[in-house]
């Protein structure tokens, strides 16, 4: 009876042990970039509002949903993605004044903080790297859910945000609009 029981406990100690750690592991994703979308939005010459995008987001997500503050966000783009439909203004936008592409490649933002938010939202701080300079930036990300498609586990991300271009050293053009809204739309793909 009691080596019975001794091998009860150490059979449920053992699967504690190799439950556990499933538990309470974050998911690793990969930002799908046919499904996702980086827009922005700046007040031209402060009389309209013009709208552009950034093609190709990539990224890395590692999100647990039982203990939010284990999730992590490393999100990035090519600034020679940038598309306002005009190819003449594109380039425009590229050049040296503006998102200096040959200097700089790429928008990135790196998590640092995450912690639970109000309904499916998570409050999360960050650095965002543009132009060379890092500052730490506070956003809501929305969880919009997880579902199985095409054989796939997925999950989608959400958040709009503002940031100064001046913040960043784009001081020569800030006058056509410095403040720029930030539209980021993610579905991320479940790494097994």
């Amino acid at each position: 009876m009691y080596q019975k029981t001794k091998l009860s406990i150490a059979t449920f100690i053992v699967g504690l042990i190799l439950i556990q750690p499933q538990l309470a592991k974050a998911e690793k994703y990969e930002v799908d970039a046919v499904h996702s979308a980086i827009a922005f939005k700046i007040k031209h010459l402060g009389i309209s509002d013009f709208y552009g995008r950034f093609n190709d987001p990539q990224g890395k997500v590692k999100y647990d949903e039982k203990n939010p503050e284990k999730s992590t966000f490393h999100i990035w783009v090519k600034t020679s993605s940038v598309d306002t439909g005009n190819k003449d203004r594109d380039e425009h936008i590229q050049d040296e004044e503006m998102l200096n592409t040959e200097k700089y490649s790429k928008i990135e933002f790196k998590s640092k903080k995450v912690t639970k938010g109000k309904e499916k939202f998570l409050n999360v701080t960050g650095d965002l790297i543009f132009l060379g300079v890092t500052k730490e930036i506070k956003v809501n990300i929305e969880l919009g859910g997880c579902q199985e498609a095409r054989g796939e586990s997925k999950c989608g991300f959400g958040t709009t945000f503002t940031i100064k271009r001046s913040d960043f050293g784009m001081e020569k053009s800030k006058w056509l609009g410095d403040d720029v809204t930030l539209y980021v739309g993610l579905e991320c793909v479940k790494q097994e």
